[in-house]
């Protein structure tokens, strides 16, 4: 990180200083060469030569990779370093000194016994030759009969990831055999989608190859099972971006498209707007090029569809322009979003528009909100832009605030202080568009705890409803003592596209929340009460809830929000007779 980070280090010596009695330091790993942990050392040295009565004590997480300390000087707690252009690059937080020695003690058994769950992406074969697979809820393990893709050597002859012609073997294989075929690319929907009882799995992560780019027509294709990640680094020399996608650019296109993603950009809908065309492996061999004039129907089956009606090949993408953005972060109320969301709309220069509502537990929760704009700044105002594709910053600083979060009240103070603050990207005002869309999905995903779980929930309801679902969407989460660690508000704009389309009646507002809840069967039935509690609230304001993840509705709830699941299941009567294509979504709500 070089030179400039000795005057950081400089300003912790200045702060440990003041210490009379305890010091407490909890730090990530980063290199030992570097500026800041030599200013760092030297900082305990000094420390421990002039202050010899002072209890010290230093715990280094393995995990954290950046310079990230986190520390107690007697009753002064600060968090850091927030690099420049933050005014200063320590956070004093204001908890008190016994919760901080509480964390600690967590902190110094857990580096002792470090949790050494399996991560939900493993995929261990069983002495009956079933494979267990999992997905990121890790509350649906399911025993299959087999995970198919370059990883497993189904194919030992191919040099590299499987082709065409082995996708559409395995998959009449399976047909002729009478075996169902899930499809999976990174399992983080939370309801089984990617999977199923003695199942076939097809692990398209390896079919990741990008086909063409026209940089003119701004079209790009791709097979389905390439990341976004990939995408962006590909077309970014192009001065383009991605049009709509996930947050997190790890995922796959073919799983996006499947749960039919939406994002942040003011002038685009659901992901199935940008999509032009795809083609389609059917379970009776056929492959098809599907789009909104050819083969029509399955365009909106298949986007949204879950992976039920056919394995997608290879996408064809429209794509946007790159450009750089001035974010600006003010804080609001849920009654006064709906109309500053509008506001924003009618300024072609705002590009992106969000909001999240607090979730500490007190007088703010789901009322008090940080709203995001980012307004596009003038090409002669550039400058020489960071286009580059770059990681997310402060990684290990946000792990650890998002690890605190789940736990302490504090750690949520913490983490709402940041965001009203700084929003989302801690300080790092002008971005380019394709960086925004670059979190790192390490950071809830590293989650390992046999005990509990992180998930998320997703609602949608017409923004004029939005402050009512706010309120007594709250009101149930806190009667319920919910640990509710982030939500995002997203506008979403009417779509009828998609046979399952969660904007169909109007444009809405999507509501997501990232919960920690108990794996027990008791947690787990706890957090099915409420959800479907919320859902009836979602669905008496006129809106619906997001299918990709865990299956607490009820059938009937289901058909309600989805009126045309009916048809839905109809089409893959229609298309697969013999239900080849199948998963935990199917099975719980399009099945007789």
């Amino acid at each position: 990180m070089g030179n400039a980070l000795d005057p950081i280090a400089a300003t912790l010596l200045e702060k440990l200083q003041t210490a009379q009695s305890v010091v407490q330091i909890y730090r990530s790993a980063f290199p030992i060469s570097n500026s800041f942990s030599v200013g760092f050392d030297n900082a305990v040295d000094w420390l421990r030569k002039n202050r010899p009565l002072v209890k010290l004590e230093v715990l280094t997480d393995p995990i954290m990779a950046d310079a990230v300390v986190f520390f107690r000087a007697d009753a002064n707690i600060w968090a850091g370093p927030l690099l420049p252009p933050m005014p200063d690059p320590w956070i004093s937080v204001a908890i008190s000194a016994a919760d901080f020695d509480e964390f600690f003690a967590d902190q110094r058994t857990k580096n002792q016994h470090p949790d050494t769950s399996r991560p939900f992406n493993a995929t261990p074969v069983q002495p009956d030759g079933t494979t267990l697979i999992n997905d990121f809820s890790r509350l649906n393990e399911t025993a299959v009969r087999e995970v198919v893709g370059y990883k497993q050597a189904r194919w030992p002859w191919a040099a590299f990831a499987p082709a065409e012609a082995d996708l559409c073997n395995v998959v009449a294989q399976a047909a002729r055999n009478g075996h169902k075929v899930s499809i999976a690319g990174k399992r983080h929907s939370q309801g089984g989608h990617t999977f199923y009882p003695d199942a076939v799995v097809l692990d398209m992560t390896d079919y990741n190859q990008i086909l063409g780019l026209d940089p003119v027509a701004k079209t790009i294709r791709v097979q389905s099972g390439t990341s976004w990640d990939l995408i962006q680094r590909f077309i970014q020399p192009h001065g383009l971006s991605v049009a709509v996608m996930q947050a997190y650019p790890y995922f796959t296109v073919g799983g996006s498209l499947s749960v039919g993603v939406h994002e942040s950009d003011l002038r685009f809908g659901p992901i199935i707007d940008t999509v032009n065309s795809f083609r389609l492996l059917l379970a009776d061999g056929r492959v098809l090029d599907v789009s909104r004039t050819c083969n029509h129907d399955l365009f909106g089956l298949v986007i949204g569809g879950y992976g039920l009606f056919g394995l997608i090949l290879d996408v064809e993408l429209q794509l946007t322009d790159d450009m750089l953005l001035e974010q600006t972060v003010v804080t609001t109320h849920a009654a006064d979003f709906a109309k500053q969301l509008r506001a924003c709309m009618t300024d072609d220069s705002i590009i992106y528009g969000y909001a999240r509502p607090c979730f500490v537990d007190d007088g703010r929760f789901m009322d008090e909100m940080s709203m995001v704009t980012c307004k596009r700044i003038p090409v002669g105002a550039q400058g020489a832009a960071p286009f580059e594709i770059q990681e997310m910053t402060y990684l290990g600083l946000r792990k650890l605030i998002y690890d605190l979060s789940r736990r302490y009240v504090w750690g949520k103070e913490i983490k709402w202080q940041l965001q009203t603050a700084y929003g989302d990207n801690f300080g790092i005002n002008a971005i380019s568009r394709n960086n925004l869309m670059r979190a790192d999905i390490r950071i809830p995903g590293d989650y390992r705890s046999s005990s509990d779980t992180d998930a998320l929930q997703e609602y949608f309801v017409s923004v004029d409803n939005f402050a009512q679902f706010a309120k007594d969407a709250g009101a149930i989460l806190r009667q319920n003592d919910v640990n509710v660690m982030s939500v995002g508000v997203r506008y979403v704009p009417r779509s009828t596209a998609s046979t399952l389309s969660y904007s169909a009646a109007s444009d809405v507002l999507g509501v997501i929340m990232v919960i920690n809840h108990a794996r027990s069967p008791q947690g787990i039935e706890a957090v099915a009460r409420w959800t479907r509690a919320i859902i009836d609230l979602a669905l008496s304001l006129g809106g619906t809830y997001y299918l990709p993840y865990a299956a607490y509705a009820t059938k009937d709830q289901a058909r309600r929000a989805y009126p045309r699941l009916s048809e839905f299941i109809a089409k893959k009567n229609q298309y697969d007779p013999n239900h080849t294509f199948c998963n935990w979504f199917f099975e719980n709500y399009c099945s007789s």
